[in-house]
Formats: C-alpha cells, sequence, structure tokens
C-alpha cells in the first residue's frame, strides 16, 4: 500500500460520458469542453466512482491479468492527467 490508495477521486457530476466501444468522450457541461479517453483512460474512468486508487488498480489488475505493479503507474498518471483536465472530485492523484 503507498499514499494513493487511500484517494478516493470521482467523476465530476457535471461530466457526461459517452461510450464507444471500449473509449469514451466526455462532455464538460461547465466548459464546453469534449475529452477523448483511449481505452486504457476509458477503464480507468469508469472505476472512478469514490472507490479507493488501490482498488482501482486492484480491479484493473484483475480484469486485465497485469501485476499491480506494473499498470499502478500507469492508473496514477491517467488519474492524474483526468484531475488537471477538472473532470474529477475528491482527493486529488497527488495526495496533496
Amino acid at each position: 500500500m503507498n499514499e494513493h490508495d487511500h484517494a478516493r477521486p470521482t467523476r465530476h457530476p457535471s461530466i457526461e460520458t459517452a461510450l464507444f466501444g471500449s473509449e469514451a468522450v466526455l462532455y464538460d457541461e461547465r466548459s464546453g469542453t469534449v475529452h477523448h479517453l483511449n481505452p486504457s483512460a476509458c477503464a480507468v474512468w469508469l472505476l472512478l466512482d469514490g472507490r479507493s486508487i488501490g482498488d482501482v488498480v486492484a480491479g484493473l489488475a484483475e480484469r486485465t491479468g497485469l501485476p499491480r505493479t506494473e499498470i499502478g503507474p500507469d492508473v496514477l498518471r491517467a488519474i492524474a492527467d483526468l484531475d488537471e483536465a477538472g473532470l474529477l472530485e475528491g482527493e486529488p492523484a497527488s495526495g496533496s
């Protein structure tokens, strides 16, 4: 476990999600901005429902069969990118 395992970022309620296969398009009602998520980022996005980042990593590791240590840094980067884009609410991925 690390400092990120207890952060619980969630999708901001003003963000609309449209799924297209394994990808997503996000529409931010506040700014009118559209964001495209690739399959990896989409998988992370869909799990940001208030569960801990540790649980997000564990869920994706189970789904993909990849070790947590391998996917953990990518999950943290995706969450940080989503947070920097203003798409999340709650405790930031940086733990600050």
